[in-house]
């Protein structure tokens, strides 16, 4: 980088370009869920607290770029580049990046000259995308309107898309979003995922039409495989089935992106923490020690709001215990 504007782009490339490695390339396939529930989930935090800022910041001298090491910079960074990665496709994405790095080895650069090579390789003129992404604070809210017949064919799809609500007085920015809606079925037991579909969500409302006609599965997914940057709100259906079966959800990423969205929901006050808890507690510690998950979406969802570590009375290792309907790790 030549100035302290693009320290985002240094640090969020070094991020995203780490889960991308090791899910790609090492045992640990299922990194992206830990990315989620860690690191995501920082920059959405951070993202609705009064001190957000775009992610391209304005750095006049390096008493501004102190500030900057932070969720948005680091966490926010890299999920809107795992994005873009959907938005111009992965091997444009990684053509375009081979290129910027064959061009400028040796050399300073900024992200016009990254965003230059991309564009290239993709044939999507990204100037919009970068505004809107980069240029612009705050996290966008998805909620899916869906209806359907007595066959349980959909009959109407809707994404509505909400402009940032916190922290006030942000701009209304909608922005376009490349994701994937996941079909989920009961299959020897567990809730698996039988068929995808990519869909791109521009402006208020956006409708899917490429559903209708299709079958209602218990839980269709939006965001699966969590490519966009945006808080989510499942259908009714889903949500339902999604909280009653929670344990039933095989796949790491999916369980910890309906985990999320139940959480974002409560915290928003749209469900109540009760409802969360008594629904899905035992299902969740259960499904927490079987899958390894105790400590990720501990420190996701529970350790700063729901719930106090305590001492475990036998004085062995720590123990998951369920809090609220959270999976706490209880320390000696």
């Amino acid at each position: 980088m030549r100035w302290w504007e693009d320290l985002w782009l240094n640090e969020s490339f070094a991020e995203w370009a780490s889960y991308w490695a090791m899910a790609q390339c090492t045992e640990y396939t299922e990194a992206w869920a830990e990315f989620l529930a860690v690191r995501k989930e920082w920059g959405y935090r951070e993202d609705q607290l009064p001190s957000t800022h775009p992610i391209a910041a304005q750095m006049p001298d390096l008493d501004s770029v102190r500030p900057n090491f932070d969720g948005i910079s680091y966490a926010k960074g890299a999920s809107v580049l795992k994005q873009l990665v959907a938005y111009a496709g992965e091997d444009a994405f990684v053509a375009g990046v081979r290129a910027y790095l064959q061009k400028h080895q040796y050399a300073n650069a900024t992200l016009a000259d990254l965003l230059a090579e991309l564009s290239s390789a993709s044939g999507h003129d990204l100037a919009a995308w970068t505004n809107s992404w980069v240029q612009t604070p705050g996290v966008n809210l998805l909620r899916l309107e869906l209806e359907a017949d007595s066959d349980g064919l959909y009959t109407k799809a809707v994404m509505h898309q909400e402009p940032p609500r916190e922290p006030a007085g942000l701009e209304p920015i909608l922005r376009s979003h490349r994701l994937q809606l996941g079909f989920y079925n009961i299959v020897d037991g567990e809730f698996t995922r039988t068929d995808s579909l990519w869909v791109t969500v521009d402006g208020a409302m956006t409708e899917l039409e490429a559903l209708v006609g299709r079958p209602q599965p218990p839980l269709l997914l939006v965001n699966d495989d969590d490519h966009t940057y945006a808080k989510v709100r499942l259908d009714a259906h889903s949500l339902r089935h999604a909280i009653k079966n929670y344990g039933a959800i095989g796949d790491s990423l999916a369980r910890t992106l309906v985990w999320m969205s139940a959480w974002d929901m409560t915290r928003d006050a749209e469900m109540p923490a009760l409802r969360q808890g008594s629904e899905s507690c035992s299902r969740w510690e259960r499904t927490a020690v079987e899958n390894n998950q105790v400590r990720m979406i501990s420190w996701a969802c529970g350790r700063r709001s729901m719930g106090k570590v305590r001492p475990n009375r036998s004085g062995s290792s720590p123990q998951p215990v369920a809090i609220c309907g959270v999976s706490e790790e209880v320390a000696q």
